[in-house]
This record gives structure tokens, C-alpha cells and sequence, in this order.
């Protein structure tokens, strides 16, 4: 899986105003620092974004790439200018190729997290910690969870920390968490718990916005756009629109020259913000909504709760129960308060106020909807999530085509709170039926995967068997692939996995195996598989497999063959060391036939032959066993496919023999079993210092394997010695044991790497997961 590596010059507009005529000089120095240490790393650089780069590490070592990257940067004196901080972004996942760039969720995510940071700070993800290992006093700090533009779920982000680094403490990232609210209950519980709802409201989501009023402030900011793109991502317009004036009036006083605190910014956030909390109209009702939509999506009361003290966690859960009580938005935050609590009375009593409320409710939701209609015949392009628009479905009216793709995108985003809106919004049923309609609308994959993805949230059977009919009709192999899995968890395996197995014939039959082997991978291959015979299923299945990791196979093949290609030094070593050590051989057996470089160039070449051909085979065969048989009897397939793969040494020894290339003092009957056992061995070798498919262990871990592989061909060569050269055994035996030792930590070492070795228990990485 690769890494992406992304840099940005902190300030950057900034030092290009004040130091215009020294910034061209500066920035060749930097690009020239990122661009050695990418390369000297393993990386490689992929595009120059002006002022910063962005690079991807198929393999490599990343992590210290990045961390080297900022030492360097911190030992440059930067006489120009003073100081030059940049923030770096590190983040793994699968991502499109085109024209040399790459493109898709991984790299906005990247990108994402890299504005999110400070100059020079390292942020990066789990994923790259579970696939590169940490430099050595390194270690990672965790940030918490922090919901960037445009990737679909909270993203949890690490901080890379290391003695040498001069910045150590750097300020809340420039991001929507909940880590804000968590610093704030834990140092302002006994305040908070004593204010009244509407207070205690605000004072939770100024907290979650701060952050996101730090730093840089101008138009270009990318931390900026980002974190008013994901108020749109959550439908709160209102609340965007407000921080982008907030930002503007801030951004004006900063400029007069007036030194504005972050406690002035909070006084004054917490000020505008219950100005228009307690305006009447749709105004404060639909601000309300957005701030409920902000504290729901960084899960803001768990956080707290969590958070406070054990002396005011009651009375801040009370104090959450009447907000919800008190405010028809906020009364999601009920089911999990009460159970807190356990005030049984309460709780009806709130729910029987909700329902004298709901006519009101229905005004406040028909409110929000006409505020949005409004903005879209002013010409504006929205992609509101607002529940409205399901309020309006329920009439049974047809809704024009602007209509339906607001109605979609709300159920999308909305999938998982439908059950406990139902009451003003209709039944789930309803909703699966627009995600539906929309499913017969959208041409574009991802558009089709978000569709899916709403499916998978509403928890009740009509949306199950919708997933069913995707799984079984969709032409876009992921999509189907998405609706095949997620129908298979909930329990449909049998019609899925059959209904694809028929489809295995039908014109888009390419689709309809891809979605087989995915389901495969998460839930297993069942026994009955109706008609179609279940051998050919396991060979169509394989086929797939290997299709999609083939390339991954013949690296591994090339890399093991040339581990193996190295002993043809050993080849040329063995005849000088018989030479020197033993002359009397080589004047005796060798010296009538060929001169002594004759017979080095001799043996490295047949050294060179039984190496490569052996290395490549074990290569082969053993990425085969990872990629085909994962979930079929995988440690023994593995077993006999490695250890078979032996068989091509002891072809090769005994044609060897048979032509008389190589000489064993003993004839065929005996040769042939003892070379078919020395194979084995070899192959066995092979087994325990190659790891699975595109992974690579540590020096520790591969040399502690050496040692086993070592041992293993070292028992088998002794008897070997003696049963093939019973009148030799003095002469032989040093050599072929040095190539029984030899050949497996060759073989070991070429698979050395930075990326750690996968659980025993999960599927090899490859192209497509689970192939």
C-alpha cells in the first residue's frame, strides 16, 4: 500500500510579501532539500505545488524521510529570511495514476491532514504506522479524531515526536474535533455545569470552532476552506456562512494592527453566537440545527461526559438532558443521557413533551427547507442535508430534479439518524426507496458508492433486500462489489454468493466475480453453490486472483531470483578456496581439464544457474500460495507449494548429474532420491525467510528465520555429503555447507524491509483487497 508524502511552506503568502525578492532563492533551497531526502528515502517526488511537494513511497521509509526532512529544515540558517517552517502529511492508501499524478480520496485526505498542521510539525495516520516502521527514539502522539472536507469518515491523526526535533508543543490542529471540548470540560467543568442550556450549548460548540480560528486566516488558507467545507459537508449552511463573516470581521482587526487573544476570540465567538441562538424566527431555529449537527458529528456528548470530573458528571449530564429537553434539535443526546442517569420518569416525561411539540417541530423543519429553496432560486449551487426534504416526500408528491438531489444527498448523509427522526420524516422504508431512485439516476461510481453507503445505514430489511438487488444487477464492479458484502453481513449469504454465482455466465460476468471474490474474502466461500459446480467456482475465484496480483507475484519471483543470481560469487569463492586450501584437488581432478579461471568462471556460472532458477521458482510459488489460497487451507497450501517449488533444484541437480556437468561418485539409483530430498530442503528454506506477498520484515525477525532456514539445510546437507561423495567426504563437506548456509541468509535478507510483517490471520496486501 503506498504512502503519500505532503509538504507545505507555513506562511508561505505571508514571506513571499515580505521577502519578494528572496523567496525565488528560497525556494529552490527548499525544493532541493525535499527532493534529496524523498530520494535518498525511497520515494519519489510526484508534482511541486509552488510552495511545498507532494510524493509517494511505494516502499521505502517515509516516516524518516519526514522526520530527516525536518531536522534539516530546522539546521538551515535561512539568512533571507530567518526561519522556514513547513508542515508535513503523511497518509497510506490505494489511489488512480494518471500522467504521473495521483488522484482519489487517499490523496485528498492527505492533503486534508497536511492544512490541518503547524510548521513543523509531522502528522500521519494509523494506517502508515501499521505499514512503516517508527525511526528509532521516535515515537507518535495521538490527536484524537478530527473530521476533514470531503473524506467521509472522522479521521484519527498521530503526531510524530522525536528528542531531535527542535518543535515539540505546537497549538490545537486547525481542525472540527472533539478534543477542544474535552480540554474545556476537564479545566471548566464546576462553569459549565452551572450554565443554562442554551449557554452550556454554546459554550460547547465555540469550543469545538475555536481551533479553526487560529493560524492563518486569509482567503488562500487551505485550513480554512477546509474546515468550513466540512460545516457544508454536514448540512450546517447557516453556521458556515456565519464563521465565514466571523472570519472576515477577525481577519480586519488583525490586519489594523490589533493584538486579538485566543481568549478575546473565544469571548467574542461565544458573544455573536447566542445573539443568534436567541433570535426568533427560522433564523435561530436553523442555527440551532447546525450547532446539533457540529456537536452529534464530533460526538461532543460522549466526549464530555467522558471528560468531567466524577463531582459534576451528573450534573453535566443533567445539563445535557435539559438542552435536549429544552430544544427539539438537540434531543438525539437523550438515549444515551438517560441511561446515564437512569431517571425513567424524566425521560417520559420529555418524550411526552416532544410529542406536543412535533407540530412545531414540523414548522421548524418546513423553515429550514424553504430558508434552502430560497438560496437555490438566487442562483447559488447547493448540496444541502437537511430532513426537510424528507419531510416533504412523505406528501407523495413528485419531486422535480434539483428537489430529488437534495432529497438523496440528506438521506445519504442522513442514513443512520433516519430511525430516530421517523417520527417527522416518515418510515426508513421511505428512505430506502429515494436512495433507490437515485441508484437509477447516478451514472458516476462514486456518487453510486455513496447510495450504497446510505443503504448500509438504515437497519431494517427493505434496505437489506435493496442491497441484494444491487449486489445482483449493478454493472460497476465496486459498487456491486459494496452492495454484495454488505448484503452478505446481514445475513443474506447464500442468496448473494448464488445470485453471483449465476450471474458468472451472464454478459457482465467480469462484475458479478469481482463481487464473488470480495464476498469470499469477508464472509467465506459456503458449501452449497446451487447449480453451478463448486470447483469452477474455486477456479473462476483463482483466476481473478491471480489476474490482480500477478505483478505483485513476478516482482517477487525477480527479486528471489536474484537473491539467488548472488551466489554466483559464492560459485566463484568455492574453487579458489579448494585451490588454496586443498591444492592437492585441483592438481590431481582439475588441472588436466581447465586452468583455475576456468574453473572459477565454471562455477560461478553453475552457481549462478541453481540460484536464480531455485530463487525465482520459491518466489513464484509462494506468492501464488499467498494470493490464490489466503482463505483455502492457506498454511498448508503455502507449505507444500514452498517446499515444492525444492523440486526445481533437484531437476537441476540431476540433469546436472545425469549430463555429467556436475560428478557424484555414486550412480542415479542413488543421486536422484538424494537430490529430490536435498531440494525439499531447500525449498523448506525458502518457506520460512520469504514473507507473504508484497510485505518485507525487519532485519531482526529475518535473521532470527535465517538461523532455522540455516539449520534446516545444514542437517540435510551432511548426509547428502556423505551418501554422494562417500571417498570425498573431507574435501566436500566444507563448501557445501557454507552453501547450505549461505544461500537462505541471502534469500533472507533480500526480503529485509521497513514495512512490518501482516497478521498471520489476515488476508496478503494486494491491487484489490482480498485478491
Amino acid at each position: 500500500m503506498p504512502v503519500f508524502f505532503f509538504t507545505d511552506i507555513e506562511g508561505s503568502t505571508r514571506l513571499w510579501e515580505k521577502h519578494t525578492a528572496d523567496m525565488g532563492s528560497v525556494i529552490a533551497r527548499h525544493d532541493a532539500i525535499l527532493q534529496g531526502q524523498i530520494e535518498a528515502c525511497g520515494g519519489r517526488l510526484t508534482k511541486h505545488t509552488g510552495d511545498g511537494v507532494t510524493a509517494v513511497f511505494e516502499t521505502g521509509e517515509p516516516v524518516t524521510c519526514a522526520l530527516e526532512t525536518q531536522k534539516q529544515f530546522a539546521r538551515e540558517t535561512w539568512p533571507a529570511i530567518g526561519e522556514l517552517r513547513i508542515r508535513v502529511a503523511l497518509h497510506a492508501g490505494e489511489a488512480e495514476l494518471l500522467a504521473g499524478d495521483y488522484f482519489g480520496p487517499t490523496v485528498n485526505c492527505t492533503a486534508r491532514i497536511m492544512a490541518a498542521a503547524w510548521g513543523g510539525q509531522i502528522l500521519l495516520t494509523p494506517r502508515v504506522t501499521r505499514i512503516s516502521s517508527l525511526p528509532t527514539q521516535a515515537e507518535i502522539r495521538n490527536l484524537g479524531t478530527h473530521l476533514l472536507k470531503d473524506v467521509s469518515a472522522p479521521q484519527e491523526i498521530y503526531q510524530l515526536t522525536h528528542p531531535d526535533l527542535p518543535w515539540q508543543q505546537f497549538p490545537p490542529l486547525r481542525t472540527l474535533s472533539s478534543n477542544a471540548i474535552h480540554r474545556t470540560v476537564k479545566e471548566q467543568g464546576q462553569q459549565l455545569v452551572s450554565l443554562p442550556p442554551s449557554a452550556m450549548a454554546i459554550g460547547l460548540a465555540s469550543a469545538t470552532l475555536l481551533p479553526t480560528l487560529l493560524g492563518d486566516l486569509s482567503p488562500s488558507s487551505p485550513a480554512l476552506a477546509g474546515n468550513l467545507g466540512v460545516l457544508s459537508d454536514l448540512g450546517a449552511y447557516a453556521l458556515r456562512d456565519w464563521m465565514a463573516g466571523f472570519v472576515q470581521r477577525l481577519r480586519a482587526r488583525q490586519q489594523a494592527g490589533e493584538e486579538v487573544t485566543d481568549l478575546q476570540i473565544r469571548q467574542q465567538l461565544e458573544m455573536e453566537l447566542l445573539e443568534l441562538w436567541q433570535a426568533g424566527g427560522d433564523t435561530g431555529a436553523v442555527l440551532r440545527a447546525d450547532a446539533s449537527q457540529l456537536l452529534r458529528a464530533v460526538q461532543g456528548v460522549e466526549t464530555a461526559l467522558q471528560a468531567a470530573a466524577a463531582d459534576v458528571q451528573e450534573t453535566l449530564a443533567q445539563g445535557l438532558k435539559n438542552l435536549g429537553s429544552s430544544f427539539l434539535q438537540f434531543r438525539w443526546m437523550l438515549d444515551g443521557l438517560d441511561e446515564t442517569l437512569a431517571e425513567v420518569r424524566d425521560r417520559q416525561a420529555v418524550q411526552l413533551a416532544m410529542q406536543q411539540e412535533q407540530l412545531q417541530l414540523e414548522r421548524e423543519t418546513l423553515g429550514m427547507a424553504k430558508l434552502i429553496l430560497q438560496r437555490l432560486q438566487g442562483g447559488e449551487i447547493l448540496d444541502p442535508h437537511s430532513l426537510a426534504w424528507l419531510s416533504a416526500s412523505r406528501e407523495g408528491r413528485e419531486i422535480g430534479p434539483r428537489e430529488f438531489d437534495v432529497l438523496v444527498d440528506s438521506v445519504v448523509h442522513h442514513a443512520a439518524d433516519v430511525q430516530p427522526w421517523h417520527g417527522a420524516v416518515g418510515p426508513p422504508e421511505e428512505a430506502v426507496r429515494a436512495l433507490e431512485r437515485g441508484l437509477r439516476r447516478y451514472p458516476k461510481p462514486d456518487d453510486r458508492l455513496r447510495l450504497i453507503k446510505g443503504l448500509e445505514g438504515l437497519e431494517v430489511d427493505a434496505a437489506t433486500d435493496a442491497l441484494l438487488r444491487v449486489a445482483l444487477t449493478e454493472d460497476v464492479p465496486q459498487v456491486r462489489a459494496k452492495a454484495a458484502v454488505a448484503a452478505a453481513q446481514r445475513g443474506r449469504v447464500v442468496e448473494t454468493m448464488a445470485g453471483l454465482v449465476d450471474s458468472l455466465d451472464g454478459p457482465n460476468h467480469a462484475a458479478a466475480l469481482a463481487a464473488f471474490a470480495e464476498v469470499a474474502d469477508v464472509v467465506g466461500i459456503p458449501e452449497d453453490l446451487g447449480a453451478y459446480p463448486r470447483t469452477r467456482v474455486l477456479l473462476a475465484l483463482a483466476w481473478r486472483r491471480w489476474q490482480a496480483n500477478r505483478e505483485a507475484i513476478m516482482r517477487q519471483a525477480i527479486r528471489a531470483g536474484f537473491g539467488g543470481a548472488v551466489m554466483s560469487l559464492f560459485g566463484c569463492l568455492v574453487p579458489l578456496f579448494v585451490y588454496l586450501a586443498i591444492p592437492e584437488v585441483y592438481y590431481d581432478f582439475v588441472e588436466e581439464t581447465l586452468p583455475l579461471s576456468a574453473w572459477i568462471f565454471s562455477g560461478a556460472m553453475m552457481f549462478l544457474l541453481i540460484g536464480s532458477v531455485h530463487g525465482a521458482a520459491s518466489g513464484f510459488a509462494l506468492g501464488v500460495a499467498d494470493a490464490l489460497c489466503h482463505d483455502i487451507a492457506y498454511r498448508s497450501s503455502r507449505l507444500i507449494l514452498g517446499i515444492g517449488s525444492g523440486m526445481v533444484l533437484s531437476m537441476l541437480l540431476i540433469l546436472l548429474s545425469l549430463w555429467q556437468v556436475a560428478s557424484p561418485e555414486v550412480g542415479p539409483v542413488v543421486f536422484i532420491p538424494v537430490y529430490i530430498l536435498y531440494g525439499l530442503a531447500f525449498g523448506a528454506a525458502s518457506t520460512v525467510v520469504t514473507p507473504r506477498l508484497g510485505t518485507r520484515r525487519s532485519i531482526r525477525p529475518q535473521l532470527r528465520r535465517a538461523a532455522v532456514a540455516m539449520l534446516v539445510t545444514t542437517v540435510i546437507t551432511v548426509p547428502y555429503v556423505f551418501l554422494l561423495y562417500p571417498n570425498m567426504v573431507a574435501e566436500t563437506l566444507p563448501h557445501r555447507l557454507s552453501f547450505a548456509v549461505v544461500f537462505p541468509l541471502i534469500m533472507a535478507l533480500v526480503f529485509v524491509g521497513r514495512t512490518k510483517e501482516v497478521s498471520s490471520r489476515r488476508s496478503p496486501p494486494t491491487k484489490d483487497r482480498g485478491f
